[in-house]
């Protein structure tokens, strides 16, 4: 009995260890607080020292990241980041920022190719931040008039009057992408 009481005390010292350790460890800042893809990120907190992983968001992709101290990190945010608060896999578990990290637009694709002044034209990607004037679509150098954010992944813009062929840019104020192909303004080349 003695010794089954022992065990006992000692799994209970060890269950409070684990909890002391693991409310130790925390993400208490970061900075900045945007930016796109390929920028490092200073990551406060503490108990950093066992980290293993770093996420932006739900990213399915883990940042590299270098450990500075036990109290800070830096990590580069990667191609496929994700606006959110930025995890760190810990030896005792995983632990959050309490804001959110604002990753610029990214362009996947849109459709149709091609269309006249007034015409909807839908683009696929990620980061798109909804509200009046917060995401900003530009056809070359003019800017779309109606622009409708239906999904952080997908938005709906207009042509707008005196759109040339050219390619098309998202922008909010955590940065701009522009695509690697022209949108084709019907009756221009």
């Amino acid at each position: 009995m003695r010794f089954g009481r022992i065990i006992q005390l000692l799994g209970g010292l060890c269950a409070l260890f684990a909890a002391s350790v693991a409310w130790a460890q925390s993400v208490t800042s970061f900075s900045p607080t945007s930016g796109g893809p390929g920028i490092t990120v200073t990551i406060n907190g503490t108990g950093l020292s066992t980290a293993s992983q770093v996420k932006f968001g739900n990213s399915p992709t883990a940042a590299s990241f270098q450990k500075i101290s036990s109290t800070q990190l830096t990590a580069v945010v990667p191609a496929d980041a994700l606006s959110g608060s930025i995890s760190v896999t810990l030896n005792v578990g995983t632990t959050s920022s309490s804001g959110s990290f604002t990753v610029a637009p990214r362009v996947d694709s849109f459709s149709p190719a091609f269309g006249g002044v007034g015409n909807d034209i839908y683009v696929n990607g990620a980061n798109f931040i909804s509200g009046a004037g917060q995401t900003v679509v530009r056809f070359g150098s003019i800017a779309a008039t109606t622009v409708t954010v239906t999904a952080p992944n997908q938005l709906r813009a207009a042509v707008p009057s005196g759109a040339v062929s050219a390619p098309l840019s998202v922008a909010t104020f955590a940065g701009t992408n522009v695509t690697t192909s022209n949108f084709v303004v019907s009756g221009t080349a």
